[in-house]
């Protein structure tokens, strides 16, 4: 994910340098996309490829059981739509390098969604008067989400799998008002992580 970050940013750089020269500045563009869907192919489709070459032509190549990196899909995508929009002159990265390497690592929306624009995320976020009230607001959610994590969701997961276990092991002796109570927890236990996600 550096290696890419690294990558997307030297192009983007590359495409606004060269916002004189059109055709230069889309060989920027091409190479960036290339390279963002050559590495999710990779890593998506290359032990399927060479399971169909075996398959078909009765060849013995080595399959990499590749591990698919988290969020893979959302940030190469995220990472076309940042070098699009670079390219479209919507975003001036020689002055804003780290936002925009904030916008394409933020790892949050990269497991929840949706893709979104660099506009989206940092509108007005960067006005003076409002970045202290934005630190603020933010610790705040995240203290929130934190402890209905951690308070609530992580106890009823505890509380369900004691429940669980202990009808596995002794079904005919317990009683059966647990498993609707186990249910139960089971359910709030995901209300309450799903309710965190919304925080965001």
């Amino acid at each position: 994910m550096i290696v890419s970050l690294a990558v997307d940013l030297v192009l983007a750089i590359g495409i606004q340098k060269s916002a004189e020269q059109n055709n230069k500045k889309k060989i920027f563009l091409i190479i960036g996309i290339l390279y963002n869907v050559l590495v999710l192919g990779y890593y998506k489709y290359w032990d399927f490829m060479i399971d169909n070459l075996n398959c078909v032509f009765n060849t013995q190549f080595r399959a990499k059981d590749l591990m698919i990196p988290m969020g893979l899909s959302f940030f190469m995508f995220k990472s076309i739509s940042f070098l699009v929009d670079v390219y479209r002159e919507k975003i001036d990265v020689l002055n804003h390098q780290a936002e925009s390497l904030l916008y394409l690592s933020f790892f949050p929306q990269m497991l929840s969604g949706p893709l979104s624009r660099y506009d989206d995320m940092w509108s007005d976020r960067f006005s003076k008067e409002s970045q202290f009230d934005c630190l603020i607001s933010g610790s705040c959610r995240f203290m929130m989400g934190f402890c209905k994590k951690i308070l609530i969701a992580d106890m009823l997961a505890r509380i369900t799998q004691e429940i669980f276990l202990m009808i596995l092991q002794a079904y005919r002796q317990v009683w059966h008002g647990w498993e609707q109570f186990a249910i139960l927890c089971s359910f709030f236990m995901i209300f309450q992580d799903t309710q965190i996600w919304q925080l965001g």
